[in-house]
């Protein structure tokens, strides 16, 4: 887990460093210059699209510089870095690797060895091999361009402060946390130095450290440290600014993040004292502040105060929209999952029915959204065992089947098996065999594929299960033999082909999406899943910096240039904010195309996009995916 917290925060600080833009029929010096400003305003939100053409512009230059100087010019170099740089962001890293040694070798033979220029490319090339695990490798470059800025005239830039940073990181990876102190220490002096002691940049570097510190668990020292960075922006911006609130937050959710939940108290607080001064205590934009109040004592089991903070962020919003309103629906689901979680049914009751009921005025009935929605709806009541309620729902979705053109037998037999059950629980036996038989009729008009599965085996010995307790026992001992001949077949299948495990369990998978709706067909296992199926699976997808965001585990070097949480737009492949807040981290394997926007299901929900993406699970190593343009074949473990 380290090594992908170190390797997070130098991809963090290469994000920072490396955007662009395209343009054409410019100068040299135009489009290095074009360069240069994009970086500065793209800081705050990395995009992928971007970074595509900033690869195209840096090219453009690389090529402009070598016809118009020459092949040895140091023009050539840099242009060859800016591009570097933009492969070294996860893009590719050989031929990153490849443009740095070029640039290298221009500026020796130009005799600029001993040049911020020549440094700037060995920090690049160090960070490269830092981020492939190749630390020795990384470390010797990084010390090479230490030495060199050393001895320049006015060694204090900010290229030297941000080398000591790298440095700290490929340390505290290698030998530990006290080798990297120094660097970490050095670095705020550097920066001091640079900009003056009240200054953002040394705030976030203070922060930087004070992170480091409080992994390592010295708290004393972090606490010391993010305090002083909280004067550097209460000087900087006064006491009542937004930006003053924000650090507070952000210093809680790193606490927060490592269920540190005493020591993140504090810092949400004040952090919340503060927006209720900024803002009024109806206004709208105090209800994110609320829900992380929430979040943090819902995390650590004080469910008194979490209900008060999620209460009051609905209380607002009803206000301000009204209680129909789809804008009030985040906030009705919240509390609906909250009370479900509580086991408190008669709550988590009305807050379900009152989002079903805001979901169904705003979709209709009779369309894909709904037919997920009302099944969902039908679950939650067999889950508390309200046999009654979920038999109306599931009869709602059967009824509305029948009138639906485009046959899905593999829906109606879920919803058909599903209504016997709840009725052979309620003794309405007449009632269960009709709905039985009718699930049987279902399956029997399903793709052979299907039928030859544990489920249908399953579902077949379940049928037996009820004709025996109706005294029916010649149908039963039929279902039985059949449902033993197909188990015996799968049996001898796996043993003939060991991998039969694997395939089925894809068919499976395959069959889960086609149960969403009797719209989409069954599926062959092609390795594709939707937007929607990805959430069900508590999978997640987003924008590098916001993952970034959510798995540093408290190093606030990522939030440097202040990173906000922001979703890619849905061409590029992005969730809305909205689903963003609803999963965390991705869990489990994903069996998904890598090469981007490969299609629709036939209801139109846009499959996944992956190739801007970055995966973590567990203590596995990240790995970033290639360019869809390279023709990648994976996205890496997750």
């Amino acid at each position: 887990m380290k090594r992908a917290m170190i390797t997070i925060c130098l991809m963090m600080l290469m994000l920072s460093q490396c955007v662009g833009a395209f343009a054409q029929g410019k100068s040299w010096e135009e489009l290095i210059a074009q360069y240069k400003a994009i970086r500065g305003q793209t800081q705050k939100q990395y995009d992928y699209s971007k970074t595509v053409k900033a690869i195209d512009i840096a090219k453009e230059a690389l090529q402009m510089a070598e016809k118009q100087f020459g092949p040895d010019d140091p023009r050539v170099a840099e242009s060859l870095y800016y591009l570097a740089e933009e492969y070294n962001i996860g893009v590719d890293y050989d031929q990153a690797e490849s443009l740095y040694k070029r640039a290298l070798a221009i500026y020796d033979k130009a005799d600029k060895k001993q040049t911020l220029e020549y440094a700037r490319v060995l920090i690049g090339l160090g960070t490269l091999y830092s981020l492939q695990a190749r630390y020795d490798q990384g470390l010797a470059d990084y010390r090479g361009a230490l030495e060199i800025i050393e001895k320049l005239p006015q060694p204090n830039t900010i290229e030297l402060a941000q080398l000591l940073v790298y440095m700290a990181l490929n340390l505290d990876f290698t030998k530990g946390f006290a080798a990297a102190e120094p660097y970490y220490r050095r670095s705020i002096e550097v920066k001091e130095k640079v900009f003056g002691e009240v200054h953002p940049e040394v705030a976030e570097a203070m922060s930087v450290l004070a992170s480091a510190y409080r992994v390592n668990k010295e708290f004393t020292q972090a606490d010391r440290l993010y305090r002083k960075a909280l004067s550097i922006y209460r000087e900087l911006y006064g006491k009542n600014d937004p930006k003053v609130a924000d650090y507070l937050e952000r210093v809680g959710y790193y606490h927060y993040g490592q269920k540190e939940y005493a020591r993140a108290e504090p810092y949400y607080k004040e952090a919340l004292k503060l927006w209720e001064r900024i803002y009024k205590p109806d206004n709208i934009e105090l209800c994110p502040h609320l829900v992380k109040q929430g979040k943090l004592y819902q995390a650590w089991g004080k469910y008194d105060k979490a209900e008060i903070f999620y209460q009051q962020e609905l209380a607002i919003k009803e206000k301000a929209f009204g209680p129909d309103d789809p804008r009030i629906m985040a906030s009705i689901e919240r509390l609906y999952t909250f009370y479900d979680s509580q086991k408190n049914f008669p709550q988590a009751e009305h807050y379900y029915s009152r989002l079903f009921a805001i979901q169904e005025k705003q979709s209709g009935t009779g369309n894909v959204e709904w037919y997920e929605r009302l099944r969902d709806y039908a679950k939650f009541f067999v889950k508390w065992g309200r046999w009654a309620e979920a038999e109306k729902h599931y009869r709602r979705l059967l009824a509305a089947y029948e009138g639906f053109p485009d046959k899905n037998y593999a829906f109606e037999e879920e919803a058909a098996e599903r209504l016997a059950d709840l009725c052979r629980v309620q003794s309405k036996n007449d009632e269960a065999e009709g709905f039985y038989r009718l699930a049987l009729t279902a399956w029997e008009k399903v793709l052979i594929q299907e039928k030859e599965s544990e489920e249908f085996v399953e579902f077949l010995k379940s049928m037996a299960i009820f004709y025996r307790g109706i005294g029916k026992e010649q149908e039963a001992e039929k279902l039985e033999k059949r449902a033993e001949a197909i188990h015996t077949r799968l049996q001898q299948e796996k043993e003939k082909a060991p991998d039969r495990k694997g395939f089925q369990e894809s068919r499976i998978r395959s069959r889960s999406v086609a149960l969403r709706h009797p719209a989409i067909q069954i599926l062959p296992p092609c390795g594709m899943i939707s937007l929607k199926d990805l959430k069900e699976h508590h999978y997640t997808k987003c924008p590098r910096p916001l993952f970034y965001k959510n798995i540093i585990e408290g190093m606030s070097l990522s939030d440097r240039a202040g990173l906000p949480h922001i979703p890619l737009h849905p061409d590029q492949g992005g969730l809305g904010a909205d689903d963003i807040e609803l999963i965390d981290l991705v869990q489990g394997p994903m069996d998904i195309a890598p090469l981007g926007l490969v299609g629709h299901h036939d209801d139109g929900d846009r499959l996944l996009y992956l190739s801007p993406l970055l995966y973590h699970g567990g203590d596995a190593d990240l790995v970033l995916p290639q360019d869809p343009r390279d023709g990648g074949e994976d996205a890496g473990p997750v």
